[in-house]
């Protein structure tokens, strides 16, 4: 559906390892705020259940009788839950996506940190942040050392007959059989410790 985007920057690293194999709460609250430009989503609401006007519910303009186009508002809606392996969801209409957050398994419970910012800290090398914005949500992995893994994997359950494919721009969507975009992700991006842009990219599996 056209308004309804997901976000996602897979790889955002935080500035210090701990040293106790853990990376907190604080260090992805400072991960976020050293991130250089636009590419950290502002946060839309504390609320889980946001309202985006779109084109309509099947991604076509939508005409009125007389053959004027009539504004459409749909609401998404963002289920953030406080135990991470439950995995995020986002809603529109009748379309529900559900995606997994990596290394769930060692999170803590999810902690609201400013704005409907959840963080999930976590034993390893890499945590998560979920940020609900007004045309979706944006999540961020954010790995405390350089010898953490370089793939984080993103598991999506998609509803029957659609599909998720690359797009040009080195992004992804969600189309349906009729091969209406549903959903857009935004093109990978990664920061180091110093806020400079680490190479990155999607790959799509299944």
């Amino acid at each position: 559906m056209a308004g309804s985007i997901a976000f996602a920057g897979p790889s955002a690293r935080a500035g210090d390892e701990t040293g106790d194999g853990c990376v907190s709460s604080q260090e992805l609250v400072d991960a976020l705020q050293n991130v250089e430009g636009s590419l950290a989503e502002d946060a839309f609401a504390p609320a889980a259940t946001f309202t985006s006007p779109v084109s309509g519910t099947d991604g076509s303009e939508v005409s009125s009788m007389d053959g004027e186009t009539d504004p459409v508002t749909l609401e998404i809606e963002i289920e953030i839950p406080e135990v991470a392996a439950e995995g995020v969801t986002m809603s529109v209409g009748e379309f529900n996506l559900g995606i997994s957050l990596p290394n769930a398994d060692k999170a803590a419970r999810g902690e609201s940190v400013a704005d409907g910012i959840v963080t999930f800290p976590a034993e390893g090398a890499s945590a998560n942040a979920v940020i609900p914005t007004d045309r979706g949500v944006q999540l961020l992995t954010i790995i405390g050392s350089e010898d953490a893994p370089e793939t984080y994997d993103y598991d999506l359950s998609l509803p029957a007959g659609h599909r998720l494919e690359a797009t040009a721009d080195g992004g992804a969507r969600i189309v349906d059989e009729g091969d209406r975009t549903k959903v857009e992700f935004e093109t990978a991006w990664a920061q180091d410790a110093a806020s400079v842009n680490v190479p990155t990219r999607y790959s799509l599996l299944g």
